[in-house]
C-alpha cells in the first residue's frame, strides 16, 4: 500500500508506476534521446536564425529567436529540466517561473507575427487584436509574482490559447489575401 500526500498551489506532474529498474533505464534513455534532438534542434535554430539576422539585418530573424527559444524554455520547464539543470537551488523562481515564461512564450510569438505577417499595414483590426493579447501577455509575465502562480498562469494560458486560435485565423485570413509569406506562417504555425 503506497499513500500519497501532495498539495501545491503551483502546478505539479506526479506521473507513477512501478516498474523494474532495467525498464525504467531503457525507456529512461528513449526519453531523453527525443529530448536531447528536440532542444538540439531548437538550438541549432536559434543560431541559424542568429546568423541570418547578422547577415541580412532583419528584425524579423530577432524577434523568431526570441519566439524558438521561448518555446524551448516552456517545454524544458514542462519536462522539468530547467529546475534540474539551470536553477536547482532556486525552488522560488522554478515557483513563479512558469507562468512567466508561459506568457513570455506567447508574447514573442504575437509580437512575431506582427512583424512576419505585416499587419499594421495589411490588416489594423488584426494588429489591435494581436498587439493587446501580446502586451496582457507582457503585463502578465511582469506581474505574475504579483498576481500569485494559480491567476497569473490562468491569464497565460488562456491568453495564449487565445491568441494560438487568432494566430492561425489571421494567418490564413493573410495568406488568402494573398501575402505569400502567410503561407509559410501558417504552416509552422499549424505543426507548433
Amino acid at each position: 500500500r503506497i499513500v500519497i500526500r501532495i498539495a501545491t498551489d503551483s502546478s505539479m506532474q506526479l506521473p507513477l508506476f512501478l516498474t523494474t529498474e532495467q525498464y525504467l533505464l531503457e525507456q529512461d534513455q528513449g526519453v531523453m534521446l527525443g529530448q536531447g534532438i528536440y532542444f538540439g534542434i531548437m538550438i541549432a535554430m536559434i543560431f541559424y536564425n542568429l546568423f541570418l539576422y547578422f547577415s541580412f539585418r532583419d528584425n524579423n530573424y530577432l524577434l523568431y529567436i526570441l519566439s524558438v527559444a521561448c518555446v524551448a524554455i516552456v517545454q524544458a520547464t514542462l519536462r522539468g529540466y530547467s529546475y534540474q539543470f539551470l536553477w536547482p537551488e532556486w525552488p522560488t523562481l522554478q515557483h513563479f517561473h512558469m507562468p512567466i515564461v508561459v506568457s513570455l512564450s506567447g508574447a514573442s510569438v504575437a509580437f512575431f507575427s506582427l512583424s512576419f505577417l505585416n499587419l499594421r499595414t495589411f490588416h489594423k483590426g488584426f494588429y489591435y487584436v494581436v498587439l493587446g493579447l501580446a502586451l496582457v501577455l507582457s503585463a502578465n509575465a511582469l506581474l505574475s509574482p504579483l498576481l500569485g502562480y494559480p491567476i497569473a498562469v490562468r491569464i497565460g494560458v488562456g491568453v495564449t490559447m487565445l491568441y494560438a486560435i487568432a494566430g492561425l485565423i489571421i494567418g490564413s485570413i493573410s495568406w488568402r489575401s494573398g501575402f505569400t509569406p502567410a503561407k509559410y506562417f501558417t504552416g509552422a504555425y499549424f505543426v507548433l
